[in-house]
């Protein structure tokens, strides 16, 4: 009798494991090892004790963000006819936008990890979504504008381009620097795809030497139209100390190379020379490879080879798409996390259906991100107020006459105690700026 009591009380609690179903939307011929990615993440939460008999994760894989939009009714079908219960991705803005919506009406978690545009940190919108992304467009202008007060200056111009990806950008940055007491006094908008002997011509330079010394860039192609630009700066006498040029690297989904770097990885001393007294904006980890140890050493150490992955250190898939596969492993693990601590909270199995509630335990939650054998770690993943990434910047100085790129200083967010995001749109956060380097900057 006593047997069967314990068969029937195991019986019991079999029954009552949560198995949620998980749904990862990614995209056409991008990140093709994403499903390694996943369950290498998941290995890792159930070593952790974060899943286990009683809550069970089921990761189901679909492509997207192709040329009809199929990530929508990828989304509607996993959620309608598969019992979907979670979204991670998709992986592109503009499905990622309608996949959000559905998710807010549906009352269910969605994670973003690669999407970038500023509209996604409105919650009154998108009210159910996290996001674990390193570079948003909105956090680079705080990063921006955190970087022009440090160095006493309140003025500046902004050189942009036609297009909308560039107008949703530059909106974004004249809204923070507006909320940050900074004037933009000129703004000057190049064509799409121009070229560097174009924007010589175009007298466009003349509006900004006779108007400012401090000129942020703000383009829809980073890389390649910075380039341009630089190229252009130079050939007009005005790349020197007079000028401050500051680059906030905005990037779409993949992770650029530096603009001095070639497709083939070779060094171009005329390119790099473009570049002097210019700071470029961007993650802490911008500029070299600390990402690239403790995501191999975690892959190799749970049976994978970057081999089999197709992920070695050279590997083009690999180096564009470091931050993907890092956000996507993230994605997951914020996911399981807040359903976790929803359900040791409110001691209902049933929570994680609450979308909504699952997503206030997102907000402010830190975890560590993955750490090698060594102890080098790819940081700290800290989400804000209102359940954005809070990332880590450092501005990075280019010096004229020399081959080394200088991190001058790192901006980390500190979290404000006493502030709603729900209420005040933001982040409840400030960026805490750390000097690295000396440097007398008299500009203004």
């Amino acid at each position: 009798m006593r047997v069967l009591l314990i068969f029937f009380l195991l019986l019991s609690k079999q029954c009552l494991a949560v198995k949620v179903k998980v749904a990862h939307i990614g995209a056409v011929g991008a990140m093709k090892n994403s499903e390694k990615i996943l369950q290498l993440s998941k290995e890792q939460l159930i070593q952790e004790g974060v899943l286990g008999d009683d809550f069970q994760i089921e990761i189901l894989n679909q492509m997207g963000c192709g040329e009809s939009y199929e990530g929508v009714a990828v989304g509607a079908d996993m959620y309608h006819v598969q019992g979907v219960r979670a979204f991670i991705g998709p992986y592109c803005n503009a499905e990622l936008d309608a996949v959000a919506k559905m998710a807010t009406f549906w009352n269910i978690p969605i994670v973003g990890y690669m999407a970038s545009s500023n509209s996604f940190a409105d919650k009154s919108v998108f009210k159910t979504l996290a996001r674990v992304s390193l570079r948003t467009t909105n956090s680079l202008a705080e990063a921006a504008a955190a970087l022009i007060k440090h160095y006493g200056w309140n003025k500046v111009a902004i050189a942009t381009n036609t297009g909308a990806v560039a107008f949703e950008r530059v909106q974004s940055f004249e809204e923070v620097f507006h909320q940050r007491g900074i004037n933009v006094v000129r703004k000057i908008m190049l064509d799409e795809y121009t070229n560097a002997k174009a924007i010589m011509n175009s007298g466009l330079l003349q509006e900004l030497e006779n108007s400012a010394r401090i000129v942020v860039c703000a383009f829809s192609s980073t890389r390649d139209m910075t380039k341009e630009f630089m190229q252009a700066v130079t050939l007009s006498g005005m790349n020197n100390a007079n000028y401050a040029w500051i680059l906030p690297w905005l990037q779409i989904e993949t992770k650029d190379n530096a603009p001095w770097l070639g497709d083939d990885g070779e060094y171009q001393q005329n390119v790099k020379d473009h570049f002097a007294n210019a700071f470029l904006i961007d993650d802490v980890n911008g500029f070299d490879n600390t990402l690239v140890t403790p995501f191999k050493e975690r892959l190799e150490s749970n049976g994978y080879s970057t081999d089999d992955l197709e992920m070695g250190l050279y590997c083009s898939d690999f180096q564009k798409n470091i931050y993907g596969y890092i956000h996507l492993y993230d994605a997951l693990r914020l996911y399981a996390l807040a359903v976790r601590a929803t359900m040791n909270e409110t001691g209902d199995e049933n929570s994680y259906l609450n979308g909504k509630e699952v997503w206030n335990h997102m907000r402010r939650i830190s975890f560590p991100g993955l750490v090698s054998n060594a102890g080098v770690t790819s940081g700290t993943v800290m989400m804000d107020d209102i359940a954005e990434r809070a990332p880590v910047y450092a501005a990075f100085y280019v010096p004229p006459n020399s081959d080394n790129v200088r991190k001058v200083c790192e901006l980390e967010p500190v979290l404000l105690t006493n502030c709603d995001g729900t209420k005040t749109g933001n982040g409840c956060y400030e960026l805490q700026i750390t000097d690295l380097s000396t440097r007398i900057l008299a500009i203004s």
